[in-house]
C-alpha cells in the first residue's frame, strides 16, 4: 500500500513538472503581409528582467525584420508590446532507496528558473490586437547568447500568419 501511495505521489509529481503549452491567438481576415513598419513597446509589469526584456527586444526586431517589415521608432502600422519576467521556484523531487522490504526516501530540492513571457501585436490603424502570445517555460541558463535568443523568436513568428 505504502508503495502504490509512493507511487502515486511521483506520478503526480511529474504530472505538475510538465512545461505548459504557448497560447497563441491571431484574429481572423488578418495577415502580416498586410503591413510594412512596426514599432515596438515594452511594457512596464511587476516581475521583470532587465536584461531579458533588451534581448528580447532585439530578437523581436530581427524576427520581424526578416519576415520583411521595416522597424520605426514610433507610429508603426503595428505595435509589439512585449513583457518578460523570470521567476527562481525550488522544486522537491523524491528520490526511492528500497532497502529489503522496506522503501526510504530522500528528498531533492532543486532551484529553477522560469521565464514568461506575454506578446501582443496591435494594428494601430484598427485599433485592434491581431496577435497574441504568452507561454513560461523553464530555463537552465540566464545568461542565454543573443543568437539562441533571435532563433527562438524566429521560431514564435513563424505561427504569424
Amino acid at each position: 500500500m505504502k508503495t502504490l501511495l509512493i507511487s502515486l505521489m511521483l506520478i503526480l509529481l511529474s504530472a505538475c513538472a510538465s512545461q505548459p503549452k504557448s497560447y497563441f491567438e491571431q484574429a481572423t481576415n488578418t495577415s502580416i503581409n498586410q503591413y510594412k513598419t512596426f514599432s515596438i513597446e515594452k511594457l512596464n509589469v511587476r516581475g521583470l528582467h532587465p536584461d531579458a526584456m533588451v534581448k528580447v527586444g532585439k530578437a523581436i526586431k530581427k524576427s520581424l525584420e526578416e519576415k520583411g517589415l521595416k522597424f520605426e521608432w514610433q507610429d508603426g502600422d503595428l505595435t509589439v508590446q512585449y513583457a518578460i519576467g523570470v521567476e527562481n521556484i525550488q522544486n522537491i523531487g523524491l528520490k526511492l532507496y528500497p532497502v529489503g522490504s522496506k522503501i526510504y526516501t530522500a528528498h531533492i530540492v532543486t532551484d529553477n528558473h522560469y521565464a514568461t513571457m506575454m506578446l501582443n501585436i496591435v494594428d494601430e490603424k484598427a485599433s485592434k490586437k491581431i496577435w497574441f502570445m504568452s507561454g513560461s517555460k523553464r530555463i537552465d541558463n540566464l545568461n542565454v547568447e543573443q543568437d539562441r535568443v533571435n532563433e527562438a523568436f524566429v521560431e514564435i513568428f513563424k505561427n504569424i500568419k
